[in-house]
């Protein structure tokens, strides 16, 4: 089955409903985490883009996020490459009955936009779930005007929770070098198979490195969420304490001294610069 066509299938399955309702009451901390999200982009917003400014929501799932950037007075565009959260999103967006807003369906790889046409764009999550990132990066940086920002948000591969979870960690290797056993022995190896798991997880020293090989200035970055910790992948505490968990670890990890451990969060949020 093509990628594509899978993540429009895992999103599914999960329905516009899940998205919707996460946003409003999250049941652990991935989905805190994305609220959480949600209020660094609306806080960014109102402080950093001039009123009316044209953004796109790149990947705008049920569309709580463009809400939120049309109630902020921006002129918005809302894609996505499923048809449900399509629907969804523009169902969202009439009922907030204004008129600087359109939804459609698309290809983050091949934009049906025209250079320079917005001032900035918002993608969450979206480049977890790409093959590869030089072809999305290449249409936003298109797409965007000169000096426009991007609002770029992934998983973090070395995450604090995966990493203290050492016999998850050893499992997941040990069905990694079987599956490159496997390819060895069916004669894969380069020649262009090779497996992307979905969601991609980044390092993000090496996405930064990346986004300025794209043509983008990394201006700052905001690190959200820390757990659920596990033994073998079985949650050590229940959701709710997890969620406080996390949300103390946030507040330790600012002191000067422990700064360094905010790159162990789950999700990173860079915000980026088109350079001229």
């Amino acid at each position: 089955m093509e990628r594509k066509q899978r993540v429009q299938e895992m999103f599914a399955a999960r329905g516009s409903h899940t998205w919707s309702r996460l946003y409003e009451d999250p049941a652990d901390v991935f989905e805190d985490s994305m609220n959480q999200r949600r209020k660094f982009v609306g806080d960014y917003v109102d402080q950093k883009l001039d009123s009316d400014s044209r953004v796109l929501d790149l990947g705008c799932g049920a569309g709580v996020i463009a809400g939120d950037l049309v109630d902020a007075g921006m002129d918005v565009t809302a894609m996505d490459l499923s048809m449900e959260m399509v629907e969804s999103a523009r169902d969202r967006l009439l009922a907030l009955t204004k008129e600087k807003a359109r939804v459609l369906r698309g290809d983050s790889e091949n934009l049906p936009f025209r250079d320079g046409d917005f001032d900035a764009i918002v993608c969450l999550g979206v480049i977890s779930f790409l093959q590869s990132n030089e072809p999305m990066l290449s249409e936003m940086r298109r797409v965007l005007r000169d000096d426009g920002t991007l609002i770029l948000a992934v998983r973090n591969r070395y995450a604090l929770a995966g990493v203290m979870d050492v016999l998850l960690v050893a499992r997941r290797t040990a069905g990694r070098i079987r599956r490159w056993l496997k390819r060895i022995a069916k004669g894969e190896l380069g020649n262009g198979n090779r497996e992307v798991p979905i969601p991609r997880l980044f390092n993000l020293s090496g996405l930064v490195a990346e986004l300025g090989r794209a043509g983008f200035r990394a201006l700052e970055q905001k690190h959200i969420g820390y757990g659920p910790f596990t033994v073998h992948g079985r949650q050590l505490l229940s959701p709710a304490s997890s969620i406080r968990l996390s949300h103390r670890l946030d507040r330790i990890f600012r002191l000067p001294l422990l700064r360094v451990f905010q790159g162990t969060a789950d999700v990173c949020i860079i915000v980026a610069r088109k350079e001229a």
